[in-house]
């Protein structure tokens, strides 16, 4: 529970005007190509790196960095409201304890009890520590369900630490290298499907140039080989020799690593040691391969831990949590000084089996949630929303009677559901044994294929490992990896101990667990999921589960226990909240103009000037500067016996060469330096060159004693140019329309929660009125009807002309709706005001670029779209006057401030004195205001604004 605290005060730093990140989370948004998971995940990493500073979580927590309750409003004895007055991690853990589940009970209702009762006689920071598995480094773990892009999710956050660790290069809170684990035993599954992590594109979440300099900055390496590389004389595991080829570079940046957990721990993972070679020969078989697997491992675990800045990633970290090996390496590795973080990937937030924790002598809680969960999506706002939506089936039926069933209503659903990219519909069938498969489901499908009409043969693909008996087809695995192709006629998938986390074919639309032991106990909710990935639209794609009884209940028991939710919320969850609605535009008939504004257009022009004005003359006369001393202190028992000596340099164990030499400064600038700029300075660069090697047996090795990054940064400097920018300001005309052009599409689609205003019933009304105009009355027929109190005609025919542009209006929140409602009902009275929705930035063009200004220096703020536009018009229909209007709720209020501050000080004032008279104005409008107080603010502005009275 304990992301439900950082969550809060992540989403009050992300409102508050210190947030440093508000412009890249609305660019992200603004992409509409990652997914809300993948956004709150985001969210939530970049407040704990850049606020949160990088630290441990029992840290922050401990040192009450996420505390919010008030203690004076706690009902608690003197003693405990002195020990949470005074101490943060008491209150840290009375307020994890407190803290409602989601299905609204308190987390521990015994922990409240124990600081109530004996506040002095708990360790809260020990408790704190123990909940956090006394990880003494940060260690984030993020819980997604599948289908919601854990792959992607990854490479966003290297993606993004790249992004601020260029910007700081010496800031350790950013990664600058990142090493990505599948846990043992899953390799063959997920290892290719994170293959996928080269596809990211990072301009979803970064503009360009940033996005393609970073993604030329990324190295990925796949760590699979598995046999020794021959006459190496620096590792004999091909793996470990790609890595200690990147960790030459002492300024290694960008790399990605991809391999299995079973690389780096073995059973024998204390163990380093070594055999004469001699000997190894007349070792056992078994005992030389397991001597030659161990010493590979120790190869890679050291060279993984040269890497510099080293953020490690692990997918399903619910099963390296099960295997204390790897995190035993990963701790070994965190005693570097440049050791970053670990970040965790997984579905199952629960740990199987629960741990205890000890909070007094007489207390200890068991908890069934890793404490470090830092985004918890759950699973089923997945459902419709990146999730087919699923149809459980259940039945306490023998195996042969469920797979028929199951298999009947599949084809009778799906037999014709062809996606869009092309693959047809599948249903996956899961056997305990190969035997069973083969013997008693195989029979069975094909029986049913015959009853439909289809070829079994070319439709049913068996796949499995073999086995003495049953041979796997040749042809089983191919058919297999490409069965989300077009090309793929398979329909029904019969596996055995395949198929399980990571398979991601999202054609896949039906799972029948017929058996008890159809798939392990722990997995049938992950394996019942299966089906469930999208392939275009999933609130308009479904899927089938079939189960026998037994499933159904574990099902059920994991589904309440993971995800707080039932079989029954989860296979019946329908999208009946969607309606139809149509839409209209009024512009034609309320002949509303395009608004005339001036845009504050900053000008940043650039001045370059040479660095270095004659480069041939500084490369020849250039020295190479020496590496810095360092000293190397050795202590004995007795304090007397002290010695040093002097360790000058980087000891460089690659060979130099001259290209590489130039093809390391060219891929060190980032894109701003070229290799032909460089040739043309061949001989001094050659010189310097032969100043910074040594050549020891006819072999040339970069000097210990030259400082060679300095000397590749220095040459890099010299080729740059130095660059000031002049900053001029100046107002370009604008003319927007409130409406753009073939914008309105209908009808539309739209969730029964979404705030559409006004309702389907009025629009009809007045798409009616203005199809059949109501003849209009003169001014001495009005006057008439007054004087003897008969009933004007209906005034809203001319409201309704001065309000809705277009029909209807999709408001964001209920502040706006009130607002809209309450100003419509007033201005029946004012015939010459009009009031006008602009909050849709789909559909207006009237936008306003706002910047902030930090002394003489403008920084742009991004595209602001006023909620409302208020206006009187010209006797020519031109636009005289407009009030611009911004709603907004207190909680958002903070972050609108530097806008609020540009509209009323700088665009209002700028565009009347262009435009020679008050044209425009600006009212803020809070909900921290009632209703009336709302309206009669606004009252004020027409009165004494538009109608100058």
């Amino acid at each position: 529970m304990f992301y439900k605290i950082i969550e809060r005060k992540r989403d009050e730093w992300l409102n508050s005007p210190c947030c440093v990140v508000s412009d890249l989370i609305s660019y992200i948004e603004r992409q509409h190509r990652m997914r809300d998971a993948q956004i709150e995940s985001i969210k939530t990493y970049l407040f704990l790196k850049i606020e949160c500073k990088n630290q441990p979580l029992w840290e922050l927590f401990a040192s009450g960095k996420f505390n919010s309750t008030n203690v004076d409003d706690l009902e608690v004895n003197r003693a405990t409201r002195e020990i949470l007055e005074a101490n943060p991690a008491a209150l840290a853990l009375w307020e994890y304890a407190s803290i409602s589940d989601e299905n609204g009970n308190v987390n521990s209702s015994k922990i409240v009890a124990a600081i109530k009762k004996a506040p002095d006689s708990i360790d809260y920071t020990g408790v704190i520590k123990e909940l956090f598995f006394n990880v003494t480094y940060p260690d984030y773990l993020f819980s997604i369900p599948m289908g919601a892009g854990k792959t992607y999710l990854m490479a966003a956050l290297i993606y993004l630490n790249l992004y601020f660790a260029l910007a700081e290069p010496d800031n350790p809170i950013f990664a600058h290298n990142f090493i990505l684990f599948v846990p043992s035993g899953l390799k063959s599954s997920i290892v290719p499907s994170l293959r996928d992590i080269q596809n990211f594109n990072p301009l979803w979440i970064l503009p360009d140039p940033v996005a393609s300099n970073l993604k030329s900055l990324i190295q990925y390496e796949w760590l699979q080989e598995s046999s020794s590389a021959s006459k190496s004389n620096i590792v004999k595991n091909p793996n470990a020799r790609k890595i200690s080829m990147h960790t030459a570079n002492p300024n290694l940046m960008g790399l990605v690593a991809v391999t299995n957990a079973e690389k780096v721990i073995l059973d024998r993972v204390d163990n380093n040691f070594s055999i004469d070679e001699s000997l190894l020969k007349s070792l056992p078989e078994d005992e030389r391969k397991e001597y030659e697997a161990t010493r590979q491992a120790n190869e890679l675990r050291e060279q993984i831990g040269k890497i510099p800045g080293l953020c490690v990633l692990i997918d399903e970290v619910h099963h390296a949590s099960d295997d204390q090996k790897l995190r035993k390496v990963v701790n070994k590795w965190t005693e570097q000084s440049n050791f970053n973080s670990v970040l965790g990937f997984s579905g199952t937030p629960n740990m199987d089996p629960a741990s205890r924790i000890k909070i007094t002598d007489e207390l200890s809680v068991k908890c069934t949630q890793y404490a470090n969960v830092v985004t918890y999506y759950p699973l089923i706002n997945g459902i419709g929303n990146f999730l087919k939506i699923p149809t459980v089936r259940h039945a306490n039926l023998d195996s042969t009677e469920i797979i028929s069933r199951g298999l009947r209503e599949f084809f009778d659903k799906y037999a014709e559901t062809v996606y869009s990219n092309g693959t047809s519909a599948k249903v996956a069938i899961y056997a305990p044994k190969i035997k069973d498969l083969e013997e008693d489901i195989y029979p069975t499908a094909c029986a049913i294929c015959a009853e439909l009409g289809i070829n079994p043969t070319e439709s049913i693909l068996k796949y499995h490992k073999g086995n003495s008996d049953y041979q796997i087809d040749e042809d089983a695995q191919f058919e297999f990896s490409t069965l989300d192709s077009p090309t793929s006629k398979k329909r029904i998938i019969l596996l055995v101990g395949i198929g399980r986390e990571g398979w991601n074919c999202k054609s896949l639309t039906g799972v029948i667990l017929s058996q008890r032991n159809s798939c392990p106990q722990n997995m049938v909710l992950q394996i019942s999921c299966r089906c469930l990935r999208e392939v275009d639209n999933a609130r308009k794609e479904t899927a089938l589960i079939w189960l026998n009884k037994f499933n159904a209940d574990k099902l059920n028991q994991q589904l309440q226990e993971q995800q707080y939710t039932t079989i029954t919320e989860f296979g019946g969850k329908k999208l009946d909240d969607l309606v139809t609605l149509n839409r209209y535009s009024r512009m034609e008939r309320l002949k509303l103009p395009p608004i005339d504004y001036y845009q504050i257009n900053i000008n940043y022009n650039t001045i370059e000037t040479a660095q270095i004005t004659d480069i041939g003359d500084y490369l020849r006369t250039y020295q190479p500067p020496v590496s810095d001393t360092t000293v190397i202190y050795t202590q004995g028992f007795d304090p007397a016996d002290t010695a040093s000596e002097s360790a000058v340099g980087y000891d460089y164990a690659e060979s130099a060469n001259y290209r590489l030499w130039l093809d390391s400064i060219v891929k060190e600038s980032l894109g701003l330096l070229d290799i032909e700029t460089l040739t043309r300075y061949e001989a001094e660069l050659k010189r310097i060159f032969n100043k910074i090697i040594v050549v020891n047996d006819e072999v040339a090795v970069y000097s210990s004693d030259i400082d060679q990054s300095k000397v590749r940064s220095d040459i890099r400097n010299c080729f740059a140019t130095r660059r000031r920018f002049n900053i001029s300001e100046e107002l370009m005309p604008e003319k927007a329309s409130l409406l753009k052009v073939n914008a309105l599409k209908s009808p539309i689609e739209v969730s029964k929660s979404a705030i559409y205003s006004p309702s389907q019933k009025k629009v009809a009304e007045i798409i009616n009125q203005d199809s059949n105009p109501v003849e209009t009355i003169s001014e001495e027929v009005r006057r008439y009807l007054i004087e003897h109190g008969s009933p004007l005609p209906d005034v809203e025919k001319s409201v309704n002309d001065r309000t809705y542009h277009y029909l209807p209006y999709h408001l964001d929140s209920s502040l706006e709706d009130d607002y809209l409602n309450s100003i419509i009902g007033y201005l029946k009275s004012k015939e010459s005001v009009e009031f006008y929705f602009n909050g849709d930035d789909t559909l207006t063009d009237f936008c306003i670029r706002c910047y902030t200004k930090r002394g003489k220096v403008w920084k742009l703020d991004g595209n602001y779209y006023p909620d409302f536009l208020m206006l009187t018009r010209n006797s020519d229909n031109t636009i005289n006057k407009v009030i611009i209007i911004e709603t907004k709720g207190e909680g958002f209020a903070g972050k609108f401030v530097p806008r609020k501050q540009f509209m009323e000080e700088s665009f209002i004032k700028l565009n009347n004195d262009k435009i020679g008279y008050p044209r425009f104005d600006f009212l803020y409008i809070e909900d921290t205001l009632t209703k009336e107080e709302r309206l009669q603010k606004t009252i004020n502005k027409i009165n004494t604004f538009l109608l100058n009275e």
